[in-house]
This record gives structure tokens, sequence and C-alpha cells, in this order.
């Protein structure tokens, strides 16, 4: 579920303390609200969304994961949920607005990504 996180927050550079304070809170933050995956026992971070909210790719992270556990022999099979799921997934906060319009400014975000892994080789799923 980072790549969720990744499209809101640079989770990228945070730390193992401050990933797991968006999920605890703490004395300055309340916590991200975690909901149910699809009726399993797995848990996510709901992600927030603003009428403003930008997105950032950071498809090197990724890469990066998938090769290290290659090169340990794991067989990987990355997947990332689509844009609209990533978008239903989530809430709006602040002025009212329709959390789907950011779409236009999502695809090409989703569209980097795939370009990036796809130029090194590791194959990703998106439903």
């Amino acid at each position: 579920m980072r790549f969720l996180l990744a499209l809101v927050f640079d989770s990228q550079n945070l730390t193992l303390d401050q990933y797991f304070q968006l999920a605890r809170g703490n004395k300055t933050q309340f916590a991200i609200e975690m909901t149910k995956w699809f009726d399993t026992n797995y848990h996510y971070l709901v992600p927030e969304f603003h009428k403003e909210t930008q997105f950032k790719a950071n498809p090197e992270h990724y890469v990066t994961q998938i090769r290290e556990a290659k090169a340990l022999g794991y067989q990987v099979k990355p997947t990332i949920v689509g844009p609209l799921t990533f978008l239903w997934l989530g809430k709006e906060k602040g002025a009212a607005f329709n959390r789907f319009d950011l779409l236009a400014k999502l695809v090409p975000v989703y569209v980097e990504i795939f370009k990036c892994v796809s130029c090194r080789r590791c194959r990703i799923y998106s439903n």
C-alpha cells in the first residue's frame, strides 16, 4: 500500500517512524483513517484528497524494490491499483469537490510509472 501513500505523500522520503505515525498519529497530528482492504483482514491508510492535490511519481523507488527482491531470488509480480480504484479508495477533504476530477492529474503519473518500470524490464500489473 506504500504506492497509494506515495501518490499523496512523499512517502519514499519518510522514515519508518514517520510512516507509522501516519497510521498511529502523534501529539501534533491525528492518525490517518484506516479501513479494511475489500473485506479482508488487511487494512490500508485511506488517501485524503484536496481540490488542489498534486500527484508525483517516484518510480525509481519501486524499480529498486523490485530489483532487490529479484536479486534475493524472489519471483515478483508487482501490482498497482488503477487510478480510478485509487481515487475510489480515498476521500475528499476541505472544500467540496469530486475526487474523480483529479483523474486528469493522476493519469500522467501512472503513465510515467509504467514507462519507467517497462524501460527497466520490470513487468507491472494494474487492475
